[in-house]
């Protein structure tokens, strides 16, 4: 059966990646590789016991395709984001205790929503 959900969130998503993501560099470690993303901000998020947590200033979520980093399965607290174009980089880390730092953006297995603080700004 075709899953209608999963083919509009896969479309959207390239629709996205075309037209609103630049390139970044995603790094683990010693691993790093270049992908799309696309650069977003929260201003509060609802944490696993249904509390509100705001995010402070400086804060920035990432949509990048999963199939996009494969290589490194789920997003981890300490990766590193590198946003060249802005002269910017940013940590991977969860918005709040208890919380995992990504969650899914629309269908799960689609993009990956992840949370981020800005460790470098631009001189």
């Amino acid at each position: 059966m075709v899953d209608l959900m999963r083919e509009a969130c896969e479309w959207l998503g390239e629709c996205r990646e075309a037209e609103m993501s630049r390139p970044v560099i995603y790094a683990r470690g010693t691993l790093a590789m270049a992908v799309d993303a696309t650069g977003v901000r929260s201003e509060e998020l609802t944490d696993s016991a249904g509390e509100t947590v705001l995010v402070d200033y400086g804060a920035r979520e990432w949509l990048i395709a999963a199939s996009a980093l494969a290589a490194y399965g789920e997003p981890q607290a300490g990766d590193r984001i590198s946003d060249a174009a802005a002269g910017e980089e940013y940590e991977v880390l969860s918005p709040s205790s208890g919380m995992k730092p990504w969650r899914w953006s629309g269908v799960p297995g689609v993009t990956l929503r992840i949370h981020t603080k800005q460790v470098q700004a631009r001189a």
